[in-house]
């Protein structure tokens, strides 16, 4: 099936909690996940999903929630990792190609109210 159809990118990640720092040591390994992720999203974009490339999806998606992290979008590479801040539930962004997580958000305000990670006291 052709077109821009997307897997299921919401496999749970493992209910981890993360500082800046620790969502951080894990870049060098989701993004070597989130780039093999990207790639396939766009040979799938291209051409429709197999079953190779389905099952290879979601394998990776699996690897990312063992770590921790969760796909928000395939497209591009953004993931997010859960954390705490001043009591509340937060998530902390990466997007394939930065070198940290740059942005974060309250998870009851959703990914509209993001803002910079500068912004955040550890």
């Amino acid at each position: 099936m052709a077109g821009s159809q997307k897997v299921s990118s919401r496999v749970r990640p493992s209910g981890r909690s993360f500082t800046v720092a620790e969502a951080n040591k894990t870049i060098p390994y989701v993004g070597r996940i989130v780039a093999d992720v990207v790639k396939i999203q766009a040979e799938q974009n291209a051409k429709g999903f197999g079953g190779i490339l389905r099952q290879r999806m979601s394998d990776l998606l699996a690897e990312l929630a063992g770590v921790g992290a969760s796909m928000r979008d395939p497209d591009v590479g953004l993931i997010e990792f859960s954390g705490r801040h001043s009591g509340h539930e937060v998530r902390l962004s990466w997007k394939l190609g930065d070198e940290a997580v740059l942005w974060w958000y309250e998870a009851s305000a959703g990914y509209g109210s993001r803002q910079p990670i500068s912004t955040i006291q550890e």
